[in-house]
């Protein structure tokens, strides 16, 4: 065999059939691998990518002959190494992994099922693997139709692996019965459904109140998601700690379960088909019955994180992996937006530290990532073999490694402190530590590095471990009887102790620490739960008390002021409330009540709180949210909040909260995130973040006509594209419109014959398809607005990118490109390349950019810049508007802009109507402060007004409302055209004619149309917003079953459809109508001309 891997290795490819055949004999006894296999599978899927380029062209040819049998036997081989299981399996997998989806997709196998029907079996069978292997559909690997509907046949038609190999473990007596879905073991008797109670219980749960399980034999993990909780609060309010209930693990065979496998510190990939899956069908069958989100979790999981990079990928990758188009280190630092990644087996539980992330999988094996300065991964100095978590878009993927544990240890919950990790074991008052012990944080005497897990005895005369917390250089567990066990450094300790029980620290420093468990009753009420900081915790009783020690910071304790934090104390503050949860920050806290409050309290410098200014909150203050929350997860500088629909709204910096870019600079109000998704469970530590989910079924309808930019036909593919990618956000200008998907794919459509879609085809005036905008290899899009006849957007590493036509210098380029000249192809703004730009909004003619210093940076037509000193009629390079500071968003119309500052004050200037009182005909240089007192959620500008939605959820709306657009009735004056008003900034003879327009055509302060709003977006001639329960409603004019229709207010609307099936599939109306739908408007988009709205099916 080695001498046949060697002639292909040296370009002899008749070998192949030879190791087709001898590979198939090859004896299964041999778990371990060859020394050639390794080279085999990578030079066959090389193979198959060079076999890919040459199918590539229409024309069949003797080359691509060659080429397609070739291939196919690369296929075979793969897939019989593959079914032959163990590390043989280990390596084909990951040679896949690391050409990833789109490597797949190169492959072009297609023409293996059209060309040839003889291999069409052997084909089909690969495609399934790799649908398995990558947890995609058909459809994402292969392009052509028919292919796809023979792939998803046969998918339905047999499992990847007809056959259970011997080395699996299955014994002849295991019990197996058939499913729809294959096989899959029979349900066991050791968890048993539980009726949900008729009342709620408003007293914090040790277990789910939905599930129980027996006692007697059997391991358990307890996944950290709260779906349950879901149903259960839709049907009786919060009532219950946010836990799922125990997921058995026992129901399966042991050999199943990997306890007869060698301790190998590394992971080794299981065939996905034989192992991950069938348990995952047992869980999955069982799960049905009660929780079908849990079982769509278990099919279909995602895993998002975000933040800091090195807590992902560690500080020795840090420097080469990111390579950014910009070269900013504040970009390369950090993941902006989410990064989406498929766990080959799904993810039950997951913990954060200071520089690190660790997730428990459904197979009770616990991963690690990140850095591993002080051993906190746990795989010590050994990571030749990581387990990849391919990414969902793009071409990358992520790398966790294996923790080793012994596999009959069944671990029950994994908690992260800053640099060291602990494993509790069930049933055992043992626990695995690994990571830093400077402070004895890890229960070893001597040690300050644990770079391996150690295995820790805890006493057990107190009864069976309950919960542990993790802070930075101490730990605390609870046990059966109540008492609290901690160790760690002695000022963290909540309580003082003789210097017998204390001992110096590794540091070297002189402080003192405790290596052993030291045990107390420090009050009388049973807690039943604690959560840690890195430098503070919180315990919570059964009867909804918290209490509070540590370093009392800016009031994290949320004792008010002169209370010291060496003794752990009730917060009294929170008396007239039932506590359930909490999370602490560095130098914050968070508390859920049974109601769905979240209170908060402590620092407040980067609006962690979402609380207005940067005052700290020294006792607890409620947290203005939209809807009741389930889950809380608070770090450095950022707090997530879990909605009781799946949606989590954070606040704090951009850098940390997982925002992206395009929103602003600081989030102290809460603000939705991940539209994309609905998440089941978060995690947060310093300045990253963790959530597992189920991508949301998403499509976009236009509201009215929309101009007619996008035809049925193509809303229908773009609907599809949304599908399977979801959607960041919509741009329009006039006459063409921009869709950027969550992947960073841009698709444009419409006008072009000025650059404006920035395609690179200078000889398209119009095109009526979408097509892709051409940017630079590498640049990732996660932002974009329009101008009338432009576009700028916003790449992941800060970059600044315009494109369309230079009438007035608003690309920003300075004498490289001249006034009146247009760009056909996006180029970044080099004026920004350091400034770390985090939005940019676009005018009709001019630009704005927002930093992360909370700066502003204008240029175009300079009479809409807001500088008050420039003479000349255009600013071509980015210049300083200096009369701002501390801005956290911006916003811009046709011939007007806005900002809002920290301390939530507006900021206007450009044309009116302002919000300050002045008509259309006026012209403020520089920004002036409206009187605004309400705390702002979001700004926004459509062409020619301005709106804010409150913390609170209240539309404020003001300007030009000459159909009707801002919502407030008015009485008929001479209304301009769109050609006017959109030229109203150098047409004196429109000027003359909105001085005979009616005053009550113009809103000129800001003015309250409707209370709990989700969002909101205008055109010229209409305005949209989606109220909290999912509806919508219009005002002013549009187009509706081929007529305009006029609402002088906000009316409510529904989605006009003939099937729910047929609309998400694009092949009904799409004009707003009065029927009723099952559907959920989620956001809005607005346009020169059009928007646009997000809905979403099945929520």
């Amino acid at each position: 065999m080695q001498l046949y891997v060697q002639r292909l290795l040296g370009g002899d490819a008749t070998v192949l059939p030879l190791i087709l055949y001898t590979i198939g004999e090859y004896s299964s006894s041999f778990s371990a691998l060859a020394p050639w296999e390794k080279s085999l599978y990578q030079h066959l899927v090389k193979l198959l990518l060079v076999a890919g380029k040459h199918l590539k062209n229409d024309t069949h040819n003797i080359t691509q002959s060659v080429a397609i049998e070739h291939g196919a036997l690369a296929q075979r081989i793969l897939c019989t190494a593959f079914l032959r299981g163990g590390d043989t399996a280990a390596e084909v997998c990951r040679s896949l992994l690391q050409v990833g989806i789109k490597g797949c997709r190169e492959m072009c196998l297609d023409r293996y099922i059209d060309v040839s029907p003889g291999i069409l079996e052997h084909v089909l069978q690969f495609v399934l693997f790799l649908t398995k292997l990558f947890h995609v559909r058909p459809s994402d690997i292969l392009t052509g139709r028919e292919s796809n509907q023979r792939a998803e046949h046969a998918g339905r038609a047999h499992t990847l692996s007809p056959s259970v190999p011997a080395q699996w473990g299955f014994s002849e007596n295991s019990r197996l019965e058939s499913s729809g879905n294959g096989i899959v073991p029979r349900r066991s008797n050791h968890r048993r459904w539980r009726d949900l109670p008729g009342k709620p219980s408003y007293v914090p749960s040790r277990q789910n109140p939905m599930y129980s399980d027996r006692e007697g034999e059997g391991y358990w993990i307890p996944p950290q998601f709260p779906t349950p909780v879901l149903a259960f609060a839709r049907k009786f309010g919060i009532g219950c700690e946010p836990h799922l209930p125990n997921l058995s693990v026992s129901f399966l065979p042991t050999t199943l379960l990997g306890s007869g496998a060698s301790e190998d510190p590394h992971f080794t990939v299981r065939s996905p088909s034989i192992v991950a899956s069938r348990r995952l069908m047992e869980a999955r069958n069982f799960e049905q019955q009660g929780d079908s989100l849990f079982s769509r979790y278990l099919s279909n999981g995602l895993l998002l994180i975000w933040g800091s990079v090195v807590a992902f990928n560690g500080l020795e990758n840090f420097t080469t992996n990111f390579e950014s188009e910009s070269g900013s280190t504040f970009s390369d630092a950090f993941f902006f937006s989410p990064i989406v990644l498929t766990p080959p087996i799904p993810v039950v539980s997951m913990t954060c530290g200071a520089k690190s992330c660790h997730v428990v999988t459904v197979e009770n094996k616990v991963y690690s990532c990140g850095s591993n300065e002080h051993g906190q991964l746990g795989c010590g100095q050994s990571k030749e073999i990581p387990l990849f978590f391919p990414r969902i878009y793009g071409d990358g993927h992520q790398c966790f490694y294996h923790v080793p544990l012994c596999s009959e240890d069944r671990i029950v919950k994994v908690e992260a402190g800053s640099e060291f990790v602990v494993a509790v074991i069930r049933e055992r008052n043992q626990m695995y530590f690994w990571g830093g012990n400077g402070c004895g944080q890890c229960l070893l005497p001597k040690s300050k590095t644990v770079s391996r897990p150690v295995m820790v005895d805890v006493p057990n005369e107190y009864g069976q471990i309950k919960e542990v917390a993790c802070g930075s250089v101490f730990a605390a567990v609870l046990f059966s009887d109540g008492k609290i066990g901690m160790w760690g450094k002695d000022s963290m300790l909540g309580e003082t102790f003789s210097s017998e029980k204390l001992c110096d620290t590794e540091t070297g420093t002189g402080t003192k620490c405790a290596k052993l468990t030291i045990v107390s009753k420090p009050i009388e009420g049973e807690i039943v739960a604690l959560r840690a900081g890195p430098f503070h915790c919180i315990a919570i009783t059964s009867a909804g008390h918290a209490y509070s020690w540590g370093v009392d910071r800016s009031g994290s304790l949320g004792h008010g002021t002169g209370h010291s934090g060496n003794k752990i104390q009730r917060i009294e503050s929170l008396a007239n409330h039932v506590v359930i949860d909490a999370s602490c920050g560095s130098f914050h806290s968070a508390v859920l009540t049974r109601d769905g409050i979240v209170l908060v309290f402590g620092e407040n410098t980067c609006g962690q709180l979402g609380l207005r200014g940067e005052a700290p909150r020294t006792t607890p203050e409620p947290l203005p949210l939209p809807k009741p929350a389930i889950a809380v997860s608070c770090g450095r500088e950022h707090t997530c909040v879990l909605l009781e629909d799946g949606d989590i709204m954070s606040c704090g910096t951009v850098r940390s909260c997982g925002m992206g870019l395009g929103y602003g600079a600081r989030f102290n109000i809460p603000q939705r995130n991940f539209w994309s998704y609905l998440l089941l469970s978060m995690a947060s530590k310093s300045i990253h973040g963790m959530a597992v989910g189920l991508p949301r079924s998403l499509s976009l309808h236009p509201v009215g006509a929309s101009n007619g930019i996008v035809s049925t036909d193509e809303l229908r593919r773009l609907k599809q594209t949304i599908l399977r990618q979801g959607v960041r956000t919509v741009a329009a200008g006039n006459g063409f419109l921009f869709v950027v998907t969550v992947a960073g794919e841009v698709q444009a459509i419409g006008q072009s014959q000025r650059g404006q879609l920035g395609i690179g085809d200078t000889t398209i005036p119009c095109t009526d398809t979408f097509k892709k905008v051409a940017f630079p290899e590498r640049v990732v899009l996660c932002a974009v607005d329009c101008g009338a006849d432009y576009a700028i957007g916003l790449s992941s590493h800060c970059g600044v990118y315009s494109w369309g036509w230079n009438s007035h210098g608003q690309l920003g380029h300075g004498d490289s490109v001249p006034l009146h000249e247009s760009l056909f192809t996006p180029r970044e703004i080099k004026a920004l390349r350091w400034r770390e730009v985090t939005q940019v909004a676009c005018g009709g003619t001019f630009a704005v950019a927002l930093t992360q210093d909370g700066e502003v940076y204008t240029w175009g037509e300079s009479l809409y810049c807001g500088h008050p000193r420039v003479v000349a009629p255009c600013l071509t390079t980015p210049m300083l508007l200096e009369g701002l500071k501390d801005v956290v968003a911006v916003a811009a119309g046709v011939s007007h802009a806005v900002a809002l500052s920290y301390d939530h004050r507006i900021y206007a200037w450009g044309r009116g109507p302002l919000g300050n009182g002045g008509s259309c005909n006026t012209i403020e240089c520089t920004p002036v402060a409206l009187k605004f007192a309400h705390c702002v959620r979001q700004l926004g500008c459509g062409p020619f007004n301005t709106f804010a939605i409150t913390d609170l959820g209240e539309l404020f709306v003001w300007g030009l409302n000459d159909h009707g657009q801002c919502g407030v009735h008015h009485c008929e004056g001479p209304p301009p055209s769109w050609d006017e008003k959109l030229n109203s900034h150098t047409d004196r003879k429109q000027e003359r004619r909105q001085r005979h327009a009616t005053s009550s055509s113009e809103v000129l302060f800001p003015t309250h149309v409707a209370h709990g709003v989700r969002d909101a977006a205008f055109g010229a001639s209409c305005g949209i917003l989606i109220w909290e329960d999912g509806s919508s409603a219009v005002s002013g004019e549009i187009h509706q079953d081929g007529k305009k229709v006029l609402f002088h207010r906000f009316t409510p609307q529904r989605l006009a459809m003939t099937s729910r099936h047929q609309n998400k599939e694009g092949n009904s109306s799409h004009v707003l109508g009065k029927e009723s739908s099952p559907v959920f408007f989620s956001r809005c988009f607005g346009g020169f001309d059009m928007l646009f709205v997000l809905l979403e099916w099945e929520r």
